[in-house]
């Protein structure tokens, strides 16, 4: 009984979900209301407010669950030169983006949350400082810079993949992004001087 109530749930909110990723090619997450909503996946309202307390909430909700998903890649892959290792963390991202496509289309959309993506960046930004700090780029003075770059490109990168209608397989895509972010790294290592990280400010 507990297992059916469950599978209920899970396919309740996969609608929800669902709709909510629909009507934001129309409009704003702030502009959609409980009614809208329920309307288009053909559930009573009483049925969301049994999961919600409202369209932030439920928002809330799966932006948390997304972002402990990127966190738990962050401990499971710790941060290593080895770019098979570097390969696996990106792939693992990957098809965590590519299971949740639909809404995180939806998230960082014009009409997403803009919280939510800069929450993902600061979670990229944590990633890179963590490759940085193992030593890869040693020049103290260009480290700031190629921080940023990476950044940038890595989430412009995840943007233009979620929303191409021909998307690669995450997979070849965790080899492109690792080539690139190896090879950025490395072009500055003919620079090398003894990093010191506690005189910058990522």
């Amino acid at each position: 009984m507990a297992e059916r109530t469950d599978r209920r749930v899970r396919k309740t909110k996969a609608a929800l979900r669902h709709g909510l990723a629909v009507l934001t090619q129309k409009k704003s997450i702030k502009e959609i209301t409980v009614k809208e909503l329920v309307e288009e996946v053909d559930i009573n309202r009483s049925t969301f407010y049994l999961h919600y307390t409202d369209i932030y909430s439920m928002v809330a909700e799966l932006e948390s669950e997304l972002l402990e998903e990127f966190k738990n890649a962050i401990d499971l892959y710790p941060p290593t030169n080895s770019e098979e290792e570097m390969c696996r963390f990106f792939e693992h991202i990957y098809n965590i983006l590519n299971d949740n496509r639909e809404i995180c289309v939806a998230l960082v959309s014009e009409n997403g949350d803009i919280s939510f993506i800069r929450q993902v960046e600061d979670f990229v930004a944590e990633r890179i400082k963590k490759i940085f700090e193992s030593g890869m780029v040693k020049n103290v003075y260009d480290v700031r810079y190629v921080f940023d770059f990476c950044i940038s490109g890595g989430m412009g990168l995840f943007k233009h993949w979620l929303t191409d209608e021909n998307a690669l397989e995450p997979a070849h895509m965790a080899k492109i992004t690792t080539d690139m972010v190896v090879g950025t790294l490395k072009s500055f290592d003919n620079n090398f001087r003894v990093s010191d990280y506690s005189k910058i400010k990522l």
